[in-house]
């Protein structure tokens, strides 16, 4: 396992208190996660953390917190606090010239008649990274976790944030060789079950694309048959299959590195994995999806999602 730069049992109090005091409170002591990611994940932080429960909705407060024997990953924990600091709007990431992100409203980019002044950042840029604005409490977690130190992003944040990938920096991680040994270690590490199941989804028989298309088929009758609904020309089941197939596998093989998989460990063993949070949607284990696909399976479907 990669060396981890704070001991998280020492913050572990001040962290969870921002989480609790991030996440939507359905009720006292009852945080609801409203089906969001970043409120899911900061649920699932607290319980690994061992300040709540876990439930289907989000999470119960332990009435006598106790930390677990073995604490959960740093860099799972830092994402859990950067995403949700972004979801209400704590943390701010600023473009090179300063600004936040444009506002779009359907096609067209929403200018205000009157240029609004440029926050000044409190995060300034370093490490690859462009200058942010946190509020005091966010400041002092993140200072906490070992992402910023004097008033700087730390050498640490930097591929922490890789998995965050903020669009006002337009970051770009394909070309590291921090990402490209990254990769590398990924296939090194690969165990057998997991490259089979890799294996299993990046194969698209010809049969499998008959039955996507079969159901597609009985859909889209059904769909004909609604007075209201008009579908002419009727799409061709089979190209519906050839584009549905494929993204479903792509889904699938990016849950196999959400959950079992990260930069510094490649893929990890069985006791890292209970360790992991189920980071859904990182950017950064799915750009190693793609590189570690098109690496086993050039010529898969799957290798172009």
């Amino acid at each position: 396992m990669g060396a981890e730069p704070v001991d998280l049992r020492a913050i572990a109090p001040e962290v969870a208190g921002y989480l609790m005091a991030s996440l939507p409170r359905e009720e006292e002591g009852a945080w609801e996660h409203m089906c969001s990611t970043a409120y899911q994940i900061g649920c699932m932080a607290l319980a690994k953390l061992g300040f709540a429960e876990e439930t289907d909705w989000g999470a119960l407060r332990r009435a006598e917190p106790v930390l677990p024997d073995v604490m959960p990953r740093w860099d799972d924990v830092c994402i859990a606090v950067l995403w949700l600091a972004d979801q209400q709007g704590r943390l701010s990431y600023l473009r090179p010239d300063g600004m936040v992100r444009v506002h779009r409203a359907g096609r067209f980019i929403i200018t205000p008649a009157v240029p609004p002044t440029p926050p000044v950042p409190n995060i300034a840029a370093a490490h690859g990274l462009g200058p942010a604005l946190a509020d005091g409490e966010t400041l002092f977690v993140l200072a906490s976790l070992g992402l910023v130190e004097g008033g700087a992003w730390t050498a640490s944040a930097e591929t922490a944030l890789w998995r965050c990938q903020p669009q006002e920096w337009g970051m770009t991680i394909e070309p590291d060789p921090r990402f490209q040994a990254g990769v590398a270690r990924a296939l090194d590490t690969l165990p057998d079950p997991m490259r089979a199941e890799i294996e299993k989804l990046a194969s698209i028989p010809d049969a499998d694309l008959r039955d996507e298309a079969a159901r597609q088929a009985t859909n889209l009758d059904l769909l004909a048959r609604r007075p209201q609904v008009q579908t002419r020309p009727p799409p061709d089941p089979m190209d519906i299959a050839r584009r549905a197939v494929p993204w479903h596998r792509q889904h699938a093989l990016d849950w196999l590195f959400f959950r079992g998989w990260r930069l510094a460990d490649g893929c990890l063993t069985e006791a890292e994995t209970r360790r992991a949070l189920q980071i859904f949607h990182d950017p950064l284990a799915i750009a190693t999806r793609r590189a570690v696909i098109r690496h086993l399976r050039p010529d898969s479907p799957v290798a172009e999602c």
